[in-house]
């Protein structure tokens, strides 16, 4: 696990490095869509940094009640415990993921809430 957090570490400070000095001048806006796996991924990575980002957080379950744009003109209302994608991932699937993953790993990859490593 020690080996794991230092190689992240690393990472870590080479993205730094390259977020900072984009060489083109003229780019205004980044997107970054990714997956949460770890508190200290891309994603923790930037959002800890000194920019404002606009952050869409779509959890397999909802967690809080929330309006989610669509467009420019359209919002979707979702409630707490309301499965994202039910047709795909319906509850009981859902539900079978948490088990099978244990509740840190499911929280990270399912819900976008990674947990700090024990001890942190």
């Amino acid at each position: 696990m020690l080996q794991a957090d230092l190689r992240q570490h690393g990472i870590a400070k080479s993205r730094r490095w390259k977020l900072g000095q984009h060489p083109d001048t003229r780019v205004r806006e980044a997107r970054l869509v990714m997956q949460r796996v770890h508190v200290e991924d891309l994603t923790g990575f930037v959002l800890d940094g000194p920019e404002d980002w606009t952050v869409l957080k779509l959890p397999a379950i909802g967690l809080v009640r929330e309006r989610i744009p669509i467009d420019h003109e359209r919002l979707h209302d979702r409630m707490p415990g309301e499965v994202l994608w039910p047709q795909r991932e319906p509850q009981h699937v859902l539900d079978l993921y948490r088990l099978q993953l244990g509740s840190d790993i499911f929280s990270a990859q399912f819900q976008q809430e990674p947990m700090p490593p024990e001890g942190a």
